[in-house]
């Protein structure tokens, strides 16, 4: 835990002139920066190693021992107290002090003491330059967040906010990979291929075991149990939880070192997913309110929106539209919840077969548009490349078996594929054309024998 410890924190106090220590209730150091070992005269390696206490180092303060009841007892005082202080460097001195518990889990469990030595006289413009550069600093932050909550404001989708909160920690920040994980399919986001070492391999497959099977509800860190040869270091992957209105939604980030770990701007990673974690509970009843039920996909209402946002924006895109072939027989065979196990797979199917060969995936729109109907609207991609997702997903669907009550259901889908090019002026009237020619190309499969796909363009 020390070292967990001493890494998190140090990225906040190493640079801070005043003393800082972090102990537990006996007095063991878990954190303390250069400034405290200097005042107490023990250097930071002895305090970690549990060779001396904080109780040991702090001989008294207003000329009574320093122990745990002195702790307790300042812990319940509000503000700071200035006091007269020995340690074994400082015989004569005086100080303004503050401890207090630190609520932060998993290190609740710590005292956090802060002291301004008043003994010695501060160097003032020293002081002066390190908090004016702490001040451009945070003048630099502040910039940065209220670009990043400019171009969030304009999004509704999501998945398109957390990628703009990747972007945005992409900018400042050190990673060496970083991916996103939702319905359980982990992406990769960035990260540069000629890395894609077989150690890299079992850090995703670390990482996606540890979100399957446990809950994270809050941003947290973990060291790797696997090895990095090229840096002599164990990776490191820190995971941002975001609540979707159907699903939680996780930004990775991973660390090819300790050094790269402790590089990383953790606190700004957990301010900033707060914030968007507050705007994607706004979005929650917005989104449940465009969400199929069943299946967890966009309804009717919503797609009808996003088609028209996307043919008068996107100069190409593609609608793909199939049903349930032979549907009726499925519900009169198995009854409607039977039909409802195959609607729920559908649910699960679609976008993990759009994950699997769409880079671009969060781009797409995928709605349950009517009973057994479904729509799929594709931006920025030709009709070759909605062609081969449309004839990947019939055939997946094929191959697969939806259980119900220990019965084995099979099914196959009809679909129908037009495109939206560049040539068509933008009205509503035009994309009703556009989905009529997916329908027609839909009937088309039905007539012809059923479990295929056809083409027609509008005309």
């Amino acid at each position: 835990m020390e070292d967990n410890v001493f890494s998190f924190f140090s990225e906040y106090y190493d640079s801070i002139q005043d003393p800082v220590c972090l102990f537990d209730r006996d007095g063991y150091v878990a954190y303390c920066n250069e400034s405290f070992s200097a005042l107490t005269g023990t250097s930071q390696i002895r305090f970690l190693n549990k060779k001396t206490t904080v109780f040991n180092s702090i001989v008294s303060i207003d000329e009574k021992p320093f122990d745990l009841a002195r702790t307790e007892e300042f812990c319940g005082f509000s503000g700071v107290s200035i006091l007269k202080f020995e340690t074994k460097k400082v015989l004569r001195g005086l100080g303004q002090f503050s401890i207090r518990k630190l609520m932060l889990p998993p290190h609740d469990n710590l005292f956090h003491l802060t002291l301004k030595d008043l003994s010695i006289e501060e160097d003032l413009v020293k002081t002066f330059r390190f908090e004016l550069a702490s001040r451009n600093k945070k003048i630099d932050e502040m910039n940065q967040l209220v670009e990043i909550f400019q171009k969030i404001r304009l999004l509704d989708e999501p998945g398109l906010i957390v990628n703009e909160f990747m972007n945005y920690q992409l900018t400042f920040s050190q990673f060496y990979a970083a991916a996103s994980r939702v319905n359980k399919t982990m992406s990769m986001i960035y990260g540069e291929q000629e890395k894609m070492t077989p150690e890299f391999a079992e850090v995703q497959k670390e990482i996606d075991a540890h979100l399957t099977t446990n809950v994270v509800s809050k941003y947290q860190t973990q060291k790797s149990v696997v090895k990095n040869p090229a840096t002599d270091s164990h990776y490191y992957w820190s995971v941002v939880p975001f609540k979707l209105a159907t699903d939680v939604m996780h930004a990775i980030f991973i660390f090819e070192s300790t050094e790269q770990m402790n590089k990383f701007s953790h606190q700004s990673a957990i301010i900033l997913s707060e914030q968007l974690n507050l705007i994607l509970n706004n979005l929650t009843l917005k989104e449940l309110s465009y969400t199929d039920g069943l299946t967890k996909l966009k309804n009717n209402l919503y797609f009808r929106k996003k088609i028209e946002e996307v043919c008068s924006s996107h100069q190409n895109a593609q609608l793909v539209l199939f049903d349930v072939d032979f549907f009726k027989k499925i519900n009169d065979g198995y009854g409607h919840p039977g039909g409802d196990a195959v609607l729920m797979f559908l649910g699960e199917i679609i976008p993990a077969v759009m994950q699997k060969v769409n880079p671009d995936f969060l781009l797409s729109t995928i709605a349950r548009v009517g009973g057994e109907e479904f729509a799929i609207v594709i931006p920025e991609k030709d009709q070759e490349f909605a062609n081969m997702f449309a004839e990947a997903l019939r055939v997946a669907i094929e191959a697969s078996t939806v259980m119900f009550n220990d019965i084995a259901i099979k099914f196959t889908i009809s679909l129908g594929v037009s495109s939206w090019t560049p040539k068509h002026s933008f009205s509503p009237e035009a994309v009703k054309l556009l989905y009529k020619a997916a329908d027609d190309a839909l009937y088309n499969s039905k007539r012809t024998g059923r479990n295929k796909t056809s083409l027609l363009n509008v005309a």
